[in-house]
């Protein structure tokens, strides 16, 4: 992904999900990566702004199905 020269003008800014724009061209091909990344630009989309980072890490690790978290300082 190079979101810097986003081709649709920055779609995730105006609610919108750019995976579902039909960028496909990712160079992460393992499925763990690929949704990854579906989960976190979906979450960028809806909540921009709207949450803190904290809330952020949390909905994205539910939504992943994450049941440990590792935090470094």
């Amino acid at each position: 992904m190079n979101c810097a020269n986003c081709p649709h003008g920055n779609a995730c800014y105006q609610g919108k999900s750019c995976i579902d724009q039909g960028i496909k061209q990712v160079e992460y091909s393992e499925a763990e990566n690929l949704k990854m990344l579906s989960v976190a630009s979906r979450l960028e989309a809806e909540h921009y702004m709207n949450i803190t980072r904290f809330e952020e890490v949390i909905r994205f690790s539910q939504e992943m199905g994450y049941t440990r978290l590792g935090i470094a300082f």
